[in-house]
């Protein structure tokens, strides 16, 4: 749960933070010749990974001989400008981790990794060069476990693997973008005063609406909307029904 925010002229808004479910993609189900391919772990669907390849994805790569790459797992073409492309059906949050490995013998080639916002703003990205590995075997091909830190909420990834190999594998990725079927709370980002009252604004997630909800007093009055379903992305409300002196709280539910 989030921590309270205190304001002058309005007592407290409430924020609670919206977290993801941790979750490993292992590919097991990838179809040879797929262009997309929708990772379901629990009947909905968290993750959707496409190509623009014609000729879609191959699910086997290097062999045994890897300490980062259990076959099968999503293979395909360096050629392309954005080699492979995840959507997070409902964001993803704090990292974002994958074991991947080329079509090479030199250790001078990787994969450039991008995170997105419901915005197309870059959130974050990174480079990750594959090498040789002797963790537990050595490995057949260079390869590498890649993984980005970022703050805020992702919508999508964009892998940006060096031309020159030709083919690339990915393997394991993980992260906290699992599906959140029940209805929870954003994180209120801010306020800002207007002459017809105020504007709350909330980090959105994506694929979930929002409800502004109020309360007079935590303790003996229950939160009631404030808004109607205001559908993602929108992120911000205008409370015209209280003055900016009232004393209460306030907080945005989502919901899909």
């Amino acid at each position: 749960m989030g921590k309270p925010i205190i304001t002058t002229g309005i007592a407290c808004l409430i924020a609670f933070m919206a977290t993801s479910n941790a979750a490993v993609i292992t590919f097991d189900e990838v179809v040879q010749g797929e262009t997309s391919y929708a990772y379901d772990g629990d009947g909905i669907v968290d993750v959707v990974f496409s190509t623009l390849d014609p000729e879609g994805f191959n699910t086997s790569g290097p062999g045994p001989n890897m300490n980062f790459i259990n076959e099968p797992g999503i293979e395909g073409t360096t050629d392309l400008e954005v080699d492979l492309r995840v959507d997070f059906s409902f964001g993803a949050s704090s990292n974002v981790m994958f074991g991947f490995a080329m079509n090479t013998s030199q250790e001078v080639y990787g994969v450039t990794f991008e995170i997105y916002d419901h915005t197309d703003s870059l959130i974050a990205s990174t480079f990750q060069v594959a090498t040789l590995t002797n963790v537990t075997v050595d490995s057949s091909f260079p390869e590498a476990v890649l993984s980005l830190d970022f703050t805020g909420t992702a919508a999508y990834g964009l892998f940006k693997f060096d031309e020159e190999p030709g083919r690339y594998i990915i393997d394991n990725l993980e992260g906290a973008f699992g599906s959140r079927p029940e209805a929870q709370g954003a994180a209120i980002i801010g306020f800002a005063l207007v002459p017809e009252g105020f504007i709350l604004e909330w980090d959105p997630v994506v694929g979930l609406d929002a409800v502004v909800k109020r309360s007079s007093s935590l303790l003996y009055e229950p939160f009631t909307s404030l808004s109607p379903v205001l559908p993602y992305p929108q992120n911000s409300y205008t409370v015209t029904v209280h003055s900016a002196d009232s004393k209460c709280f306030y907080r945005v539910d989502l919901k899909p």
